[in-house]
């Protein structure tokens, strides 16, 4: 949302960290979050445990993934193109 537009390492942000502030400030999560708290929609705690949660599927994914082995080289074309 407010990161550089790479992510390799060694690379500087050239823009000036008042620039990214000013992008933090309208982060559209946190304010979303900030909405659905003012509106009692959510708490902060169960807002939390949503994160929680999401954030142990996505550990869950690349460990999968991670674990899985290699797809064959004449798989990477199967189902691209319509026959």
């Amino acid at each position: 949302r407010w990161h550089a537009h790479h992510e390799m390492k060694g690379l500087l942000d050239l823009r000036p960290p008042d620039e990214v502030d000013a992008w933090k400030g309208r982060c559209p999560i946190a304010g979303m979050e900030r909405w659905l708290v003012e509106e009692a929609i959510a708490t902060k705690a169960q807002l939390n445990e949503i994160e929680r949660q999401v954030m142990g599927q996505i550990a869950d994914a690349v460990k999968f993934a991670e674990e899985s082995p290699w797809p064959e080289p004449e798989d990477a074309l199967k189902e691209v193109y319509l026959d």
